[in-house]
């Protein structure tokens, strides 16, 4: 028999402290894991989505994660999935979006938060994780 995967709102795991890592070394430690997805020309060029992601993971995501945080990696790809999709133009649950996850937003997205947003990405409007709190859809 299978097993079902059942969605989480919040990941089984959590980061690390980073509270005795500098802000430099921090984003130093994040560019060098990111490398296992994205090629160190792609990630530091500034018209690329990838740059976008990692800019934003570095100085705007308030989640502050960790470079060894197991979910690193997910938040990074949706992140560049959102900026490569230009995101900031989505009717629904965009980064600025009020109204995502409210009853006056749309009803698919009923619960979700916007994309971007502090909590995790497992609770952003139209993803789904498993228990281990990984995206599985």
């Amino acid at each position: 028999p299978t097993e079902a995967l059942v969605p989480t709102l919040a990941p089984a795991q959590t980061s690390s402290s980073c509270e005795d890592i500098t802000p430099v070394a921090r984003a130093s430690s994040i560019q060098t894991g990111l490398l296992l997805f994205t090629d160190i020309s792609v990630l530091t060029d500034p018209l690329t989505p990838q740059y976008d992601a990692y800019n934003w993971l570095v100085e705007e995501d308030a989640r502050l994660l960790c470079p060894d945080d197991p979910t690193l990696g997910q938040r990074y790809a949706l992140a560049t999935l959102y900026f490569s999709t230009k995101g900031n133009g989505w009717f629904d649950c965009s980064a600025d979006d009020t109204q995502c996850g409210s009853e006056s937003g749309n009803e698919d997205f009923i619960g979700g938060e916007a994309w971007l947003s502090e909590g995790s990405e497992c609770n952003w409007a139209g993803i789904e994780c498993n228990g281990d709190g990984f995206v599985s859809a």
